[in-house]
């Protein structure tokens, strides 16, 4: 029974070093929800958060070059949506994270949405109109 014991200890002692509070520590970014595709072409989104000031900064990865036209920003939960316009013809790379909108008082827990619009490649692409769920980390 002794030897039980001291095995779960250990185990737990083990687990709790093992998941520090600073694995997601300020600066850094917390990959999370996925978008489908859109138009007639085809981009999925990572999104994801970085702590900046005394809130967070929503990030977005496209799969493909994109530009953005529109994209709105939910918080379902709380009855928020901030829509806003692109320039519609900067190209953001394929597969670079970039800061997409930041925000105070984001919990974690919470389950955003983002629609993002826009085309392919560049402002004579196709277009694209995504939706994506994203978990606050």
């Amino acid at each position: 029974m002794k030897k039980i014991l001291f095995l779960l200890l250990v185990s737990f002692v083990t687990m709790f070093i093992g998941c520090s509070d600073d694995s997601n520590p300020a600066g850094s970014t917390g990959m999370g929800g996925t978008g489908g595709t859109g138009g007639t072409g085809n981009v999925t989104f990572v999104m994801g958060q970085r702590v900046e000031g005394n809130g967070v900064m929503f990030t977005v990865k496209p799969s493909v070059a994109i530009t953005v036209t529109q994209y709105t920003c939910s918080l379902p939960a709380q009855n928020f949506t901030e829509t806003y316009q692109g320039d519609g013809v900067t190209v953001y790379p394929a597969n670079q994270v970039q800061d997409f909108a930041g925000f105070t008082g984001v919990q974690a827990g919470q389950q955003w949405t983002f629609n993002i619009q826009g085309k392919i490649g560049n402002a004579q692409g196709a277009a694209y109109n995504v939706n994506v769920n994203y978990t606050a980390q």
